[in-house]
């Protein structure tokens, strides 16, 4: 295990810690030590502080991904901030963990951590990655879209027009749709929820349907889930341009409801 931290006196404590438990670590205090020292020696977890000093943490995580494309990552922070604790969700930090928790949090996620590792294939097949289906035809939001989630830890499939769209639900099976309202005609976006999800009421598909476009802008027509159950019968919708953390966030609670 790797622990990455400028605190030399916090460093000297996760090593006692994690001593007692016959796990061995190696500390340091920048990612450029981190990343040579992974390179040498692979590792199954990396502890990593958000202030890191070199570069900032999420870059630094991405450079240790390069090195190891399965290490799992615990993120500490002396205090919370909802900008880090998003940001986290968004870079696919396993555990996040403010510097007051107890030795007990810090064990069991490493344990949790390691037991998986141990598993191996059969446990990323339980926690394989949910498939998320993008039906929009601006080839740029399509990219935009596919490095947020991916970040986050989903799997991105994408079609470019309604009649594409329709044909990768049934040979992707994905577990979410993001759709756009005005792709090939101004009701493409209309007819897809129609003939693949249907209404409310008469509905052909489980899967849940977000909404990004740009409609309300350009028609000044604005849809809510709560109201045009029927006339739209998508989950939820939102409006381009979304930020990040709002996509993620919407994306993870429609998922959480699907289960």
């Amino acid at each position: 295990m790797l622990h990455i931290d400028g605190d030399i006196e916090y460093r000297a404590k996760i090593r006692q810690l994690f001593s007692k438990e016959s796990y061995a670590v190696k500390g340091c205090g920048t990612i450029a030590e981190a990343a040579r020292l992974l390179k040498a020696e692979d590792c199954f977890c990396v502890i990593a502080d958000v202030n890191t000093g070199d570069v900032p943490w999420y870059e630094g995580l991405a450079l240790l991904r390069n090195i190891s494309h399965h290490l799992s990552i615990i993120l500490t922070a002396g205090e919370n901030s909802k900008e880090t604790e998003s940001r986290a969700r968004i870079e696919g930090v396993t555990y996040y963990h403010v510097k007051t928790f107890s030795d007990e949090e810090v064990l069991y996620a490493v344990k949790e951590i390691f037991d998986a590792r141990q598993r191996g294939v059969e446990c990323k097949m339980k926690n394989s990655p949910k498939k998320i289906l993008v039906v929009d035809d601006d080839p740029d939001f399509h990219e935009a879209v596919r490095l947020i989630l991916e970040k986050a830890g989903y799997t991105v499939v994408r079609a470019f027009n309604k009649d594409d769209g329709k044909k990768m639900v049934v040979s992707e099976s994905p577990d979410l749709i993001i759709l756009d309202i005005m792709m090939e005609s101004l009701t493409a976006g209309f007819q897809f929820l129609y003939e693949v999800v249907g209404t409310r009421e008469d509905r052909k598909s489980r899967i849940p349907v977000l909404s990004i476009s740009s409609i309300s802008q350009k028609t000044g027509f604005k849809f809510s889930p709560l109201t045009d159950e029927n006339f739209f019968p998508a989950d939820d919708f939102l409006t381009k341009p979304v930020e990040p953390e709002e996509l993620v966030e919407h994306v993870a609670a429609l998922l959480e409801k699907k289960l």
